[in-house]
Parts: C-alpha cells; sequence; structure tokens
C-alpha cells in the first residue's frame, strides 16, 4: 500500500474535507427523526400550528444544507478519485515501457492490460466510496443507535444485540472474498495471456490445424474463470442477506414491543416513529457497510496487483553488481567500443549465455557477428545496450566505462535495430521519429534516411506519403517494408555505432546489398556490428566474431575463418547450395 500512498497524496484536502462533510450530513439526518416527532407529539398532537410551522421550515433549511455537503463531498469523491487513477495508470504505463525482459516475463501483456484498466478502476471506486460512505455509514449506525438509546433503552438493547452477530459474520464472508477475488483476477490474466497467444498465433494454428486443441484449451481456461467467479460471487452474495436476515429480524421484535409500549404510554406515537426511522437508518447504513465489505475486498487485492508493478525493480537496480577492473587502464579514444572478460547467465540457468568474452571496436570498423542459435550472439548487443547488466567483466564505450555512465548518455550514440521490426501505431512519420525532437528533421531528412534503407519507393507510392497510417505492429505492411521503416528510423538518428540484431532477416538478397553500402558511406562512418545467421550478409565485415556456446570460437576476416575454424566452415558449407564452402 505504500507504493499508493503517493498518488492519493495530491487529494489530501479532499480525502479530509470530503468526510467531515459526510458527517455533517449524517448529523442531520439524525436530527430529522427528532424533529418530526416533536411535530406529531408537540404540534399536530396539540394542534400548535406555529410549531408544526417553525419544525418544518428548519426540516427544509436542513434538507438544504444536507443536500449541499452532499453534492459537495460527491464532487470532492469524484476529482480525489478520478485524479488518482490517472495518476496510477499513468505511473503503471511509465514503469511498464521501462521493464526490461525478466519484469516483462513477470508482468505479460495481459496481465499488465488488466492492472492498468480493472485493476486501477477498483482502486478509483474504493477512494470515492471512502470519501462518500466509509465515514457516514459506521456514523449513522453508532448514532442512530445512540439515539435509539435516548428514545428507549429496553427497545435499544434488542438492536444492539445484533450488532456483534453481524459484524463476525460480515468480517468472516470479507476474509473468504479477498482470497476469491484475487484467485479471480488472477485466472483473468491466465485467459487473457491465451486470447492473446491465439491472436498473435492464429495462422500458425489454421496452418497446423491446431483449432479443436486451442478451442478445448481456452475452454478450460474460461470454465475455470467462470467456476471461480461465480463462487467470489457466491460469497459476495451472502452479505445483504444474512445483514438484512439479522437486523430486520431485530427491527420486528422491537415493532412488536413497540407497539405494547405505545399502548401502555411508556413511548409516544412521535418517539415510535422516529425509533423507527432510526432503525431504518441503522439497518440502510449496515447494509452500507456490507456493500463496502464486498468492494474493499477486491480494491484490496487490486492494490495489491498494482503495487507488485510499482515495486517491481527497473534495470537500472536490478542488474547484478559488475565486477570492477579497476587495474586495467582506460581505453584510447580510438577504441570505441571495449569490451573485457565479459560473462552473463540468465536468472535460473545453469550455464553462463556468455564466457570470458573480450573485443575491441574501433571507429568506421564492422563486425560481423555469427554463430549456432543460443551462441549469445543477441546477449552480447543486450550487455552493449545495457538492458542486461554483465555477471562479470566490463564494457567501455566512447572512453566511458559502464558503470560510471548513466543509461541516457551511454544510448546517445548508439542506434539499435532489432530482430524484430517494431512499430506503433501512428503515422510513418510518428515512427521514424520515434525518440528524436521532430523540429530538429525536415521532411528532406526523413526522406533521405527512407532512401538509405531502401523504404523510399514503397513509402512515395502511399497516397499521404510520410503521413500515411501504420497499425499497431505495422501490420499493413509487408514484412520486408517493417523491416526497411525500421531501419530508417535507426539510419536517421546520428550515432557513433550501430546494432543490427539480424535486421536484414527479411530483405532480398539485392536489396540488402544496397542497403549495406548506404550504410557504408554514412557521413558520421559509425562502427557497425551485424548480427546474423546468414554467412553472405556478415562475409563482406572487417571481422567476424564467431560464437560457439558462448565463447570467442574466432574473430578475424571471412577468408581467415575459413581456413582456422572447422566450425565456421561447417556453416558455410550448410548454408551453400552445392555444399562447398564458397
Amino acid at each position: 500500500m505504500r507504493a499508493l500512498l503517493p498518488h492519493l497524496k495530491p487529494y489530501r484536502l479532499q480525502l479530509a474535507t470530503g468526510p467531515i462533510f459526510k458527517l455533517v450530513e449524517a448529523v442531520i439526518e439524525l436530527a430529522n427523526p427528532l424533529l418530526m416527532a416533536a411535530i406529531i407529539d408537540r404540534g399536530i398532537r396539540m394542534g400548535d400550528r406555529s410549531l408544526i410551522l417553525r419544525h418544518g421550515l428548519l426540516l427544509l433549511l436542513l434538507t438544504v444544507v444536507g443536500l449541499s455537503f452532499s453534492l459537495l463531498t460527491q464532487y470532492m469523491a469524484s476529482v480525489a478519485s478520478q485524479g488518482t487513477g490517472t495518476s496510477l495508470r499513468s505511473a503503471l504505463f511509465a514503469r511498464s515501457i521501462r521493464f526490461d525482459d525478466d519484469a516483462g516475463r513477470a508482468f505479460d501483456t495481459s496481465s499488465l492490460t488488466n492492472r492498468l484498466t480493472g485493476d486501477v478502476n477498483q482502486i478509483q471506486v474504493a477512494v470515492a466510496m471512502t470519501i462518500r460512505l466509509l465515514t457516514r455509514a459506521p456514523f449513522l449506525a453508532v448514532g442512530g443507535i445512540i439515539m435509539s438509546f435516548s428514545i428507549s433503552r429496553r427497545l435499544s438493547l434488542i438492536l444492539i444485540a445484533a450488532v456483534p452477530l453481524a459484524t463476525v459474520l460480515l468480517w468472516l464472508i470479507m476474509r473468504w472474498a479477498i482470497r476469491s477475488y484475487r484467485e479471480v483476477q488472477m485466472a483473468l490474466d491466465r485467459v487473457g495471456s491465451r486470447v492473446r497467444d491465439h491472436m498473435a498465433g492464429v495462422r500458425v494454428i489454421r496452418a497446423f490445424r491446431r483449432e479443436a486443441d486451442e478451442q478445448s484449451r481456452f475452454r478450460a481456461e474460461n470454465e475455470r474463470l467462470e467456476r471461480l467467479t461465480n463462487r467470489a460471487a457466491g460469497i459476495s452474495a451472502l452479505m445483504n442477506p444474512v445483514t438484512q436476515l439479522i437486523f430486520n429480524m431485530a427491527v420486528v421484535i422491537v415493532l412488536g414491543r413497540g407497539a405494547t409500549a405505545v399502548d401502555g404510554g411508556i413511548v409516544t406515537q412521535g418517539e415510535m416513529l422516529a425509533l423507527t426511522n432510526y432503525l431504518g437508518q441503522i439497518v440502510l447504513a449496515m447494509m452500507v457497510v456490507a456493500n463496502l465489505a464486498l468492494l474493499f475486498p477486491r480494491a484490496f487485492a487490486a492494490a495489491g496487483r498494482v503495487s507488485e508493478v510499482l515495486e517491481a525493480p527497473l534495470p537500472e537496480a536490478a542488474g547484478t553488481q559488475v565486477e570492477p577492473l579497476s587495474a586495467k587502464p582506460e581505453p584510447a579514444p580510438s577504441a570505441l567500443l571495449v569490451c573485457r572478460r565479459l560473462s552473463f547467465r540468465y536468472p535460473g540457468a545453469a550455464d553462463p549465455v556468455l564466457s570470458d568474452l573480450s573485443l575491441t571496436l574501433v571507429r568506421g570498423e564492422t563486425l560481423g557477428v555469427i554463430g549456432t542459435t543460443g551462441a549469445g550472439k543477441s546477449t552480447l548487443l543486450d550487455l552493449i545496450l545495457r538492458f542486461r547488466e554483465p555477471e562479470a567483466g566490463e564494457i567501455c564505450f566512447n572512453g566511458r566505462r559502464a558503470a560510471d555512465t548513466s543509461l541516457e548518455l551511454w544510448r546517445s550514440r548508439m542506434a539499435w535495430a532489432p530482430q524484430r521490426a517494431v512499430l506503433l501505431a501512428g503515422s510513418i512519420r510518428e515512427n521514424l521519429l520515434l525518440g528524436l525532437d521532430p523540429d530538429d528533421y525536415t521532411d528532406a531528412d526523413l526522406r533521405t534516411a527512407l532512401g538509405r534503407a531502401q523504404a523510399l519507393d514503397f513509402v512515395t507510392r502511399l497516397p499521404e506519403g510520410l503521413d500515411s497510417r501504420v497499425e499497431r505492429g505495422g501490420t499493413n505492411f509487408s514484412g520486408g517494408q517493417r523491416q526497411r521503416l525500421s531501419l530508417a528510423r535507426v539510419l536517421l538518428r546520428p550515432s557513433d555505432l550501430l546494432l543490427l540484431d539480424d535486421a536484414f532477416s527479411a530483405l532480398d538478397n539485392l536489396t540488402e546489398q544496397r542497403l549495406r553500402r548506404e550504410i557504408a558511406t554514412l557521413p558520421e562512418a559509425p562502427a557497425v556490428i551485424v548480427v546474423s545467421q546468414r554467412v553472405h550478409t556478415i562475409r563482406a565485415c572487417k571481422r567476424i566474431l564467431l560464437l560457439d556456446q558462448g565463447r570467442v570460437a574466432g574473430l578475424a576476416p571471412h577468408a581467415e575463418l575459413l581456413q582456422e575454424s572447422p566450425l565456421y566452415r561447417e556453416i558455410v558449407r550448410s548454408q551453400s547450395p552445392t555444399g562447398e564452402v564458397f
């Protein structure tokens, strides 16, 4: 809950004054039955019209004042609840986009979506109900009991006896409901994950004729969610009947005894009417408490799930402490990138994915990285970009050690094209300028980047050109077009180091060859690291880093590796149409 307090803090005024205004309204409600009793006993019974008029006007005035305080409270509750919800959603979104892969596995897309929407909505409702009803309902119940005692102690004792019984039952039901609603939210996350996986893999599912199996799996998850929801709803449904049964039985007994008291002159008709109103207020207040007991278990479960995201460690704090290598001198300015004895293993893995890897890259140099699947190629780029921190070793870039440099400064002169081209919903222009100041770039700059990425031809054919719509994930473009737009975004950014993680996989050989020529002529002359599974993509690089099970198996030009490395010859032979080494 500590993670939620900063989002409630700006609304201290509403949280403090709103309940006070509700208490004033409750005091007025408690005073009304006494005025009605006076009108009946001293006005109507005695024929005192002036008293009826005075008390009637006072009732009207109190009603207007109570309505005014109620409207003020409603306004404050809306401001505080909506403001808190807005702040929480903004914080959740801002934190989620800073998560690394480990946090992404802990909170998948469907879970984050549910927490960002449904869970925050539950918290919003709880904040609003706290201001509107949490103080008013108990005050009305306690105040009604006190006022009932002022009229008749004997009749009020009957109602008092029902309060502890109802309280114990509500507490037991609430504990059971909290546990049930937490299970419902987890099941809802699983259903959301299943739906997202189905939508992402619908073509593969249909291609392998697995529709029936997937429907069966979804049905099982959905039925489990149904069972848990029905159980939670059944538990919650006990609240109102249990409360009504207990207090209505008490009211029936009070009314039966009260009739005898009125006949005996112990209680007047006006007092009995006031007592009946107080009993009604008490019953309604306890019903509100019962409904709040339904709401707050879900809100507490939602608050716990939201707090998990807000308190999850960010990459800067989550990385493993880097082993210092202070004995080594700082790299010379000519060495753009230096990796010394890097080692890294994924959480829970028995073996490291990279071991004792050292590498130096100078400005303008092109380095190819190749190896078998799982050799650690993409992991090396993750370490250079500091998406992950090495288990041991050190990285220096532009003369700065990673441990001494902020992420923003570290990545400011790097450009990265990931394996999967990521396009966001918007326009082509917005996607190209992602992370850049639009005022610093003209349309001519954007077209130059598109031309270098071999994407200008199809963009200019679009009716709206740079302002053409991009659907979420770029689904309205082919795989090759998405990859070229992603590369154009990278080439637009001035950089000293260009990281291409299998970024040519969807391109034909001719387009790839043209694109590589454009990269070689970039005015900034950046160093380039090209990760690829295809030999012809990296064979022209000045040096090729061959990885085998996380270790350096070779670091030399293509021709030298062919002569010195049996593994490299095998990779080349496997990609040759004739099975020969080229």
